[in-house]
C-alpha cells in the first residue's frame, strides 16, 4: 500500500507538470486562458495519443478556435510540431504501449482510480555473507533470472551441493537492492527515469517558443 501510494504521486506530478506547460503555452499564444470560456479552460491539457487521428482532433483548427473539444487552443504551427514528435503513436502499433508517456498516462490515470500495484521485483547488487554451514558442502549457487513474485515465499536464491552429515544446514545473509514492477507492465525506473528524461526534453524545447 505504502509503495502504491509513493508511486502514485510521483506519477501524478509528472503528469501535471505536462499539463502546467500546456497552460502556459496557452496564456502565451493567441487565445489566453482569460479569454475562455470555463469549459474550454477545463479542456486545456497536455494530449498524449496512441493514434494520429486523435492527436489531429486534439488541436485541431475548427470553425470555431474556441472550441471546448481543443486542448490546446491557440498554439503556434512551431508548438504543435514540437508536441507532436512525442507521441505515442510515432512508435508504431507494436511499440506504442511502450512508450514512455504513455506509462505515465496509464500510471497517473490509473492513481485516480485505484492504488498503483507493485507485482513483481528484481533483485540486483546481490550481497551473500555465508555464516555457519553443518553437515553440508557447497558448490553452486542459483538466482532467477526472471523477475520475482513480490509475496511471501518467493524464492530469491538457491543453494546445490551434497550432504555431509545427518543434519545439512547453512546460514546465509542476503543483502540487495530490489527494483519493483509496476502492474505487470514497466519496471519502475525505466517508467521513471524515460518519463522524466522525455518531460525535461519536451520542456527545453518549447520554452524558447514562449517569447
Amino acid at each position: 500500500m505504502e509503495w502504491g501510494l509513493v508511486l502514485g504521486d510521483i506519477f501524478h506530478n509528472l503528469r501535471s507538470a505536462l499539463d502546467h506547460a500546456a497552460w502556459e503555452l496557452v496564456n502565451a499564444g493567441q487565445w489566453p486562458a482569460a479569454t475562455l470560456s470555463k469549459r474550454q479552460q477545463d479542456s486545456i491539457a497536455f494530449p498524449i495519443c496512441t493514434t494520429r487521428k486523435a492527436f489531429n482532433e486534439a488541436i485541431r483548427s475548427p470553425a470555431n478556435p474556441k472550441d471546448t473539444s481543443r486542448k490546446l487552443p491557440g498554439l503556434r504551427r512551431e508548438q504543435l510540431a514540437v508536441i507532436r514528435k512525442v507521441q505515442p503513436y510515432l512508435l508504431g502499433e507494436r511499440r506504442t504501449d511502450r512508450h514512455p508517456l504513455l506509462a505515465l498516462h496509464y500510471l497517473s490515470n490509473r492513481d485516480k482510480h485505484r492504488t498503483i500495484q507493485t507485482t513483481a521485483m528484481r533483485p540486483f547488487d546481490l550481497d551473500l555473507t555465508i555464516g555457519a554451514v553443518i553437515d553440508f558442502v557447497p558448490s553452486r549457487k542459483w538466482a532467477p533470472h526472471k523477475p520475482i513474485r513480490a509475496e511471501e515465499g518467493a524464492e530469491v536464491l538457491r543453494f546445490y551441493g551434497r550432504r555431509d552429515g545427518p543434519s545439512p544446514r547453512m546460514d546465509v545473509k542476503i543483502r540487495s537492492s530490489i527494483e519493483p514492477e509496476i502492474e505487470n507492465r514497466y519496471w519502475l525506473s525505466d517508467a521513471y527515469q524515460f518519463a522524466r528524461t522525455q518531460i525535461t526534453a519536451l520542456l527545453d524545447r518549447l520554452e524558447p517558443t514562449l517569447g
